[in-house]
């Protein structure tokens, strides 16, 4: 499978924009200008293991990024469901 031009533009600009995003957080955790520096670091791995498993997916094919979105959209519902006030009786299955 072939992965459309735009496709490729696309995710090499989010893998940039993620470089840059990388090396303002070692700047900013290097200089310690702010105490939630820790805390960026972390917010920015979690986007490079993200944005990795959707690059991987759009590279495997259509049926890939379709079961990924599926098992995401799951995930996510589920925690929806862990949030909002139900009763037992409403989750009976």
């Amino acid at each position: 499978m072939t992965l459309h031009p735009y496709a490729g533009w696309a995710l090499g600009g989010i893998f940039t924009l993620l470089t840059m995003a990388t090396l303002a957080v070692s700047l900013i955790q290097r200089r310690r200008q702010l105490p939630q520096g820790n805390e960026l670091a972390l917010r920015v791995r979690s986007w490079w293991i993200m944005v990795s498993f959707f690059s991987l997916a759009i590279v495997m094919g259509s049926t890939a990024a379709t079961w990924l979105l599926g098992f995401v959209s799951f995930l996510a519902f589920k925690e929806y469901l862990s949030l909002i006030p139900t009763r037992r009786s409403d989750r009976r299955v």
